[in-house]
């Protein structure tokens, strides 16, 4: 056999290796994060917003960027907040799923930008299912690389 060959094999070689330790240091990875999401308490906030809330776009942005407070870029994950909008009985009803270590954090820049709204925890509402109704979810995923807006503040005036 040849240098090239011997070469050759040890290259492909030490390649498969490193695959294959890359695969099992993803696959625990994976692992050790479904551990610690699992290892989270969450709590559900119904937020109800009074019908003469007259609050412009801006109140929004601010609270939401508020909220980015606690991103920790040291940590290898982060905590994750998810804001819902349902329609229940011809009513619309927006709820937050919240650590409840941030429980307190995020009732309180709800609170700053919306002083009027009633904030009470309350049972997970997607487990009460009344017979003959449907349920459908959706993810939204960006088609592009960067973020841009889907609506400027210049298209909400108009």
């Amino acid at each position: 056999m040849t240098i090239f060959f011997q070469m050759l094999i040890f290259i492909g070689l030490v390649g498969g290796a490193a695959l294959i330790f890359s695969y099992y240091k993803k696959k625990k990875n994976e692992a050790e994060k479904i551990a610690w999401i699992e290892s989270r308490k969450y709590c559900l906030l119904h937020i109800l917003v009074p019908k003469n809330n007259e609050k412009a776009p801006v109140s929004a942005e601010q609270m939401f960027a508020s909220l980015h407070g606690i991103f920790r870029p040291e940590e290898k994950w982060q905590e994750q907040i998810s804001f819902e909008i349902i329609s229940r009985k011809k009513f619309i009803h927006f709820y937050a799923h919240v650590p409840v270590a941030l429980k307190d954090f995020v009732e309180g820049q709800i609170y700053a930008q919306y002083p009027n709204v009633d904030i009470s925890e309350v049972e997970d509402y997607s487990l009460e299912r009344p017979e003959g109704t449907a349920l459908a979810g959706a993810e939204l995923v960006l088609n592009k690389e960067d973020v841009y807006p889907i609506k400027t503040f210049i298209n909400f005036i108009l």
